[in-house]
C-alpha cells in the first residue's frame, strides 16, 4: 500500500499577508524545524492562492512539474524533502484561512480515484495533521476543516461522531447512492441512520475508534455498491481523544471493473485450455496418418528411382520433404501443447547436471561447430528435469544454428535474484535486431527462410513456455555481429 510522509498545515494572515507553517508531521524529519516557513509573503504565492480561493486544489506527482510562476512552492517542497503532494484549501465561513498539504517523497499519484491507498493518505491527513490542532480551537473551526477536506475527496464521505455515536460534521455525497442524504445523517446516533446488520458491525468499531483504534472493514449494500469503510479517533494535540471520523469511500466502479477482469481472465484461461487440447489432440492424430502418407511416398519414390522422367523424380522429391517438413511441424507442435498438459512434478536437480544432459543430446553438433560451452557455478534449481535439459538443449541448437565464422563460445550462468533464480546464456553468434526481439518468442515465428536455416519457429517458443511453467519470464538482448543473451528467470 502506497504512503504518505508528511502533513502540513499553513495558516494565512490577512491582516498582514503572510501564511506560517503551523502544523506539521514528516516522517522523515524528526524534528523538523518550522521556522524556515513563518511569515512568508502571499504575494509571492501567487499560483497557489488564485487556485485555492477559487476552492480548487493543487495536485502534482512530481514536483518537478511545477510551471516557474510555482517556483516557491517547488522550492519549499524541496526543503521537505517532498517529491509529490496535493494541496487542499482550508476554509471558514466561506474565507480562506490557510491549506493542508499532503506530500510524499516519492514521486507518485497517492490520491488516484477509488484505490485504497486513498483511505491511508485521508487517515494520515486527520490523524496526523489536522486533529494536532490546539484544543481550544472551537469545535465549529474544527468542522469547517474537516468539511472542506472532505469536500475535496472525490467518492467519500466523512464523518465525525462523539461520544454518544451521534454524526456532528457529514461531508461528502458518496451516501446518497444508497439514499443516505447528509441531512438525514447530521445530527443522528449510528442507529437512527443504518440498518440493524450495519450497526452491529460498524458500533463496536465506533467505540474501539474512541478509545483510540484504527479499523478498516469492506461492505457491500444489497444494491451491490462498494465502499471501504475507514474509522479512526480524532485527538488533540495532546493525545487525547475527543471524537471519532468514519469515512466511506466508494469503490463500486473498482470492484465492478476486477470482476470483469477476473471474468475476462477465466475466459481467457478456458480458451488458452481448449487451444492447447485441440494442439495436442491434432498433432497427436495426425501423426499415424503422415507416417502411412510417408510411408506410401517413400514406396513410390522406390518404385520409380529407374524412371528416365526427371520431372516425376523432383515431383516425388517434393512430396517427400514436404512431408518431412510435416512430421518435423507435428512434432513440435506437440511439445509445445506437452509443457503444461504432459509436464512433470519438480524435483531438484543440479543446474551443471540438466546442462549436461542438453549438450550431450546435440553432442554431434557440438562437434561438427567446435561450440566451447562454458556452465559454471550453476546452483540446484527445483524444476521438471526434462522440460530445463529442452530448454538448454533448444537454446544452445539455436546459438549454433546462428554462428559465425569465428569460432562460437557458449557461456551459460546463473545469480540469485530475491526469490528468483536469473539464468543467462550468452553466444558471439550473428545477434538478433532490435526489432524482432519480441516477435522471437511467438510459435511459428521465423526470421529466417528455411532454405537458409532449417526448423519450424517453434523452440523458442517452447523455452518461453517452460519458463512461464517456472514462475518466471524470459526476455533477449542483442547486437548485430557481437551475439546473443538470453536472460530468464525461475523461482527458487
Amino acid at each position: 500500500m502506497l504512503g504518505v510522509e508528511a502533513g502540513l498545515m499553513f495558516t494565512y494572515d490577512q491582516d498582514s499577508k503572510t501564511f506560517s507553517l503551523s502544523h506539521r508531521y514528516h516522517q522523515g524529519i524528526e524534528n523538523l524545524d518550522s521556522s524556515p516557513f513563518q511569515n512568508l509573503p502571499l504575494e509571492e504565492y501567487k499560483f497557489s492562492n488564485r487556485n485555492l480561493k477559487k476552492g480548487e486544489y493543487i495536485a502534482y506527482s512530481d514536483v518537478d512539474q511545477l510551471p516557474d510562476e510555482g517556483a516557491n512552492i517547488r522550492s519549499v517542497a524541496r526543503q521537505l524533502d517532498i517529491q509529490s503532494f496535493i494541496m487542499l484549501p482550508v476554509r471558514f465561513q466561506n474565507r480562506l484561512i490557510g491549506s493542508l498539504v499532503v506530500g510524499s517523497t516519492e514521486k507518485q499519484i497517492f490520491w488516484s480515484d477509488g484505490s485504497r491507498p486513498l483511505l491511508n493518505i485521508v487517515s494520515q491527513i486527520f490523524a496526523n495533521a489536522l486533529t494536532r490542532k490546539r484544543t481550544e480551537l472551537s469545535l465549529l473551526e474544527s468542522q469547517e476543516l474537516y468539511r472542506t477536506l472532505a469536500s475535496n475527496i472525490p467518492y467519500s464521505t466523512v464523518l465525525l461522531f462523539d461520544d454518544d455515536l451521534v454524526y456532528k460534521v457529514v461531508e461528502g455525497a458518496s451516501l446518497s447512492k444508497i439514499g443516505l442524504d447528509n441531512e438525514k445523517i447530521t445530527g443522528y446516533n449510528i442507529e437512527q441512520v443504518f440498518d440493524k446488520h450495519l450497526v452491529d458491525k460498524l458500533k463496536p468499531l465506533h467505540r474501539a475508534a474512541l478509545e483510540g483504534e484504527e479499523n478498516v472493514i469492506e461492505y457491500r449494500f444489497a444494491d451491490d455498491t462498494h465502499y471501504y469503510i475507514h474509522l479512526l479517533p480524532v485527538t488533540s494535540e495532546q493525545g487525547e481523544t475527543f471524537a471519532g471520523m468514519l469515512i466511506f469511500l466508494d469503490v463500486s466502479e473498482l470492484k465492478n471493473a476486477q470482476l470483469e477482469l477476473e471474468r475476462q481472465t477465466e475466459e481467457l484461461k478456458r480458451s488458452n485450455s481448449e487451444l492447447e487440447m485441440f494442439a495436442y489432440a491434432a498433432s497427436h492424430d495426425l501423426r499415424e496418418p503422415l507416417r502411412m502418407v510417408n510411408s506410401y511416398v517413400k514406396l513410390i519414390q522406390k518404385r520409380l528411382e529407374h524412371s528416365e522422367d526427371q520431372d516425376i523424380h523432383d515431383f516425388m522429391n517434393f512430396a517427400v520433404d514436404g512431408v518431412s517438413r510435416m512430421q518435423e511441424l507435428i512434432n513440435d507442435l506437440l511439445e509445445y501443447s506437452r509443457v503444461d498438459r504432459k509436464g512433470e512434478p519438480f524435483t531438484n536437480v543440479e543446474g551443471r547436471q540438466v546442462v549436461e544432459v542438453a549438450k550431450k543430446n546435440v553432442e554431434q553438433m557440438i562437434l561438427e561447430s567446435g561450440a566451447a560451452i562454458h556452465a559454471n557455478n550453476l546452483p540446484t534449481i527445483q524444476v521438471d528435469q526434462a522440460q530445463f535439459v529442452s530448454l538448454f538443449q533448444n537454446l544452445i541448437n539455436n546459438a549454433i544454428k546462428f554462428r559465425r565464422d569465428e569460432p562460437l563460445e557458449i557461456n551459460i550462468s546463473a545469480e540469485s535474484k530475491g526469490s528468483k533464480w536469473l539464468f543467462t546464456v550468452t553466444d558471439n553468434g550473428m545477434g538478433i535486431e532490435k526489432t524482432h526481439f519480441e516477435r522471437i518468442f511467438t510459435i511459428f515465428q521465423r526470421l529466417h527462410s528455411r532454405k537458409d536455416y532449417e526448423g519450424t519457429g517453434v523452440g523458442l517458443a517452447i523455452c518461453n513456455k517452460i519458463v512461464e511453467r517456472h514462475g518466471g519470464e524470459m526476455w533477449v538482448s542483442s547486437e548485430i555481429g557481437k551475439g546473443t543473451t538470453f536472460h530468464f528467470t525461475i523461482d527458487k
